[in-house]
């Protein structure tokens, strides 16, 4: 993921959503929660709103599944946040 993140920042979209593809098929659970967040953001920001909508709601699906006595990371609730807002504005 971090090499998808790091290529995201380069401006290097295609490779970036490859090394997130990786990521995610390396990972036999479906993907970590922060891979699909991330992956989502990165479409997002190059216009990708669809695949964005799916990711997001993969982020969900895993996010939303963890056990409710676990702290939330406050950044990654409020990118959750941001990212739900941006995709709702953009359909």
């Amino acid at each position: 993921m971090y090499l998808a993140i790091t290529l995201a920042r380069l401006e290097d979209f295609d490779n970036a959503c490859s090394a997130y593809d990786k990521a995610l098929e390396l990972d036999d659970g479906g993907g970590d929660y922060l891979t699909h967040l991330n992956y989502a953001v990165t479409l997002l920001n190059n216009d990708e709103q669809e695949r964005a909508a799916e990711h997001y709601a993969s982020f969900k699906k895993i996010f939303e599944a963890l056990d409710p006595d676990t702290e939330r990371d406050q950044e990654v609730v409020a990118s959750s946040q941001a990212l739900e807002n941006s995709l709702g504005a953009s359909s």
